[in-house]
């Protein structure tokens, strides 16, 4: 349980951090990506040689990584689909986005 809740955890992240599939650039930043990285490693140890979790086997530990990459897969089709139908780019938001980013003054050729 602990396995699946990290790497799981860690990898909704890369999920939700661009509106495009997540395995498309903009790339996370390095910072993000090695920090990520470098948790799973240890969680794959931690519960690999059973340090302060019970020990599980290897096959198990890739069965768990396995499942939670299908997964991204599935949560990142599920993402794009909604944010497809429930897009908020409406006439009238449109509208009003153009009313929030014009100058407060008209600009003077001088």
């Amino acid at each position: 349980m602990f396995l699946q809740l990290v790497v799981g955890g860690h990898l909704l992240l890369f999920v939700t951090r661009t509106e495009r599939w997540f395995f498309q650039p903009p790339f996370p930043a390095a910072v993000l990506f090695f920090a990520i990285v470098l948790t799973q490693i240890l969680a794959v140890l931690m519960c690999g040689v059973g340090w302060l979790v019970p020990s599980i086997s290897w096959s198990l530990i890739g069965w768990v990584w396995l499942y939670n990459i299908a997964w991204m897969f599935v949560l990142d089709a599920v993402r794009l689909i909604t944010e497809r139908f429930a897009t908020y780019r409406t006439e009238r938001q449109v509208k009003s986005a153009n009313l929030v980013n014009q100058a407060l003054r008209p600009q003077v050729a001088a």
